[in-house]
């Protein structure tokens, strides 16, 4: 279907909630049965890309209606969100019945023992009495019936900081972000969740330019990159000696 699919809250009442039938969905299944059968059963997936419900929502739901209907017609938007969110419990539900509970998140490549990894971008065009509306119910959700969550943002949110501090069961927040607001993360998040950030205009800083940016209380992973074996050594002493100096 074109998108965007709704242009009102008739619509988006109207919306029926596909089952796992659904021909887009069976060709995932099949993609990953396939993929499963070749690599063997110990073999982990990287869970699909998946968005927040409301994030999901304002994909579907014209902009110039959407945002309005936040504050008009919360009902009506609360209703779509709670249709997404059964899909896609009812999606997972199934993946992890097929593939198991281990995977590797969306984005970054970090491995989860179980849970669930979520992008969460709209949070950056709302205000935090929204985020606590109409984010917070749905991440806990999502957190308390797999056991635990990933996050992903790529918004310019920094208003929401505080009320992601509200997310349960939180295991890795991921920002991605251009600018000075990943190295304000790095101190903000340090006693709450583990850090995986980007910043790309903070390349190429060396390693322990890096490293110097964050607490010692924080547990992060860094990005070093290297163009040749040569470096990578050097950025790997460098972080030896760093690390053995602030033990």
């Amino acid at each position: 279907a074109p998108f965007p699919l709704i242009h009102s809250t008739v619509e988006a009442e109207a919306l029926t909630v596909p089952s796992l039938d659904a021909p887009a969905l069976q060709r995932v299944f099949q993609m990953a049965d396939e993929l499963s059968r070749r690599a063997g059963p110990g073999a982990l997936f990287r869970l699909v890309d998946m968005q927040c419900p409301l994030d999901v929502a304002a994909m579907m739901w014209d902009k110039l209606n959407f945002y309005p209907a936040l504050v008009k017609h919360p009902e009506a938007v609360n209703g779509l969100v709670e249709k997404i969110t059964s899909l896609q419990f009812a999606f997972l539900d199934e993946w992890y019945r097929r593939y198991g509970v281990e995977f590797i998140a969306h984005f970054p490549d970090y491995y989860m023992p179980r849970g669930v990894t979520l992008s969460v971008d709209e949070i950056g065009a709302v205000s935090g009495k929204m985020f606590l509306q109409y984010f917070l119910p749905h991440l806990n959700r999502f957190s308390e019936r797999y056991g635990g969550l990933g996050i992903h943002c790529c918004a310019h949110a920094r208003h929401q900081w505080v009320h992601l501090k509200k997310v349960t069961g939180l295991k890795l927040l991921n920002i991605s972000n251009a600018g000075a607001i990943v190295g304000e993360a790095y101190p903000f998040f340090a006693d709450f969740v583990a850090q995986w950030n980007y910043d790309q205009s903070l390349v190429p800083l060396e390693p322990l330019e890096w490293m110097e940016q964050v607490p010692s209380n924080a547990h992060v992973v860094l990005d070093i990159f290297a163009n040749s074996r040569e470096e990578a050594l050097m950025a790997s002493e460098q972080a030896s000696s760093w690390n053995d100096r602030h033990e």
